[in-house]
């Protein structure tokens, strides 16, 4: 009997415990942890320029197409809607699959998710160059297919993240401030991509070549080096992501 009553003491006073550290916590707690902060910044980089591309790629498509006229109006239309729904599809494939393939790398491996977050990041990273690269309307395709994998898969893995690192207290908070990323990078590589497609087009306001957008391309790689990958490979080192800033 003195046994269990020293039990029930006990799990009374480590529930006490964990009831005071929760209210020390606050609500506001996780927003100012380091791991919070720095997954923020890779979010940022990432839905921004993809934002960008989704919001612009049929702008650059109509660049790489060139002129339409009577007769290519068909044309047209028709490559502008395979850009489109090429670009719905993989989204919605990398939201699928990522969360598969992170579920399986933690369960199977014990690959943490913030290892698949990189991995996204780094795609997107990539999908930057391609544009940059391809002069051609057909392998503006392959620059599609990736940015709206990278796109959908960092949606899908975020969710999960942030469930895993923080718990489901203030899960709802958590999400809603991470998401508050995306309207504020996507807004800024839109005005840049504007500002860049504008700057080269004629009075009409048509622009022929990759020429059209390259530089706006090269800002949105540098952005994703310095706040996607350096923030995540900070993010593996635990005396880094741990603690508050």
């Amino acid at each position: 009997v003195e046994e269990r009553g020293g039990y029930e003491a006990m799990r009374e006073e480590e529930e006490d415990a964990a009831a005071k550290e929760e209210r020390e916590k606050g609500r506001w707690f996780d927003i100012g942890t380091r791991q919070f902060l720095l997954t923020y910044l890779m979010f940022a980089a990432v839905t921004g320029p993809g934002l960008m591309f989704i919001n612009s790629v049929a702008s650059m498509g109509r660049s790489l197409f060139g002129p339409v006229g009577d007769e290519s109006v068909a044309e047209w239309e028709r490559y502008k809607t395979g850009l489109v729904s090429t670009l719905s599809l993989c989204n919605f494939l990398g939201r699928v699959l990522m969360g598969l393939a992170s579920d399986g790398a933690l369960h199977f491996f014990a690959i943490p998710r913030r290892v698949c977050i990189l991995v996204a990041v780094s795609c997107m990273t990539f999908a930057q160059l391609l544009p940059i690269l391809f002069v051609s309307k057909g392998p503006l395709f392959f620059a599609t297919v990736v940015t709206g994998l990278s796109y959908g898969a960092t949606f899908s893995i975020y969710a999960s993240f942030l469930s895993d690192a923080f718990g489901s207290k203030n899960y709802a908070l958590n999400w809603g401030v991470t998401t508050t990323a995306a309207g504020v990078m996507g807004t800024v590589c839109g005005i840049i991509f504007g500002r860049v497609y504008d700057s080269q087009a004629d009075q009409e306001g048509y622009c022929y070549g990759a020429g059209c957008y390259r530089a706006a391309f090269l800002i949105t790689f540098g952005l994703l080096v310095v706040l996607g990958i350096a923030p995540g490979i900070l993010l593996m080192i635990g005396g880094v992501r741990n603690g508050r800033w």
